[in-house]
């Protein structure tokens, strides 16, 4: 939906780095995953210190400037 908005160009989400579950679905519904954000958030159910997510996004692309 949000990539079919006219003003919205990309679309991303993090996931906690073993959360094999939450990655599974990013790249179902067509993300990539761009790297890993080192002590990125905090997961309190996890742990009190920030920890390691991976980036997802996808983006659309225009031909026309």
């Amino acid at each position: 939906w949000a990539l079919g908005q006219n003003e919205i160009y990309r679309v991303w989400a993090v996931c906690d780095v073993e959360n094999a579950a939450s990655a599974r679905v990013m790249e179902k519904v067509g993300m990539h995953r761009e790297g890993v954000l080192k002590r990125w958030l905090i997961h309190p159910n996890i742990a009190k210190k920030p920890r390691d997510c991976y980036c997802y996004a996808v983006s659309k692309y225009s031909h026309s400037n």
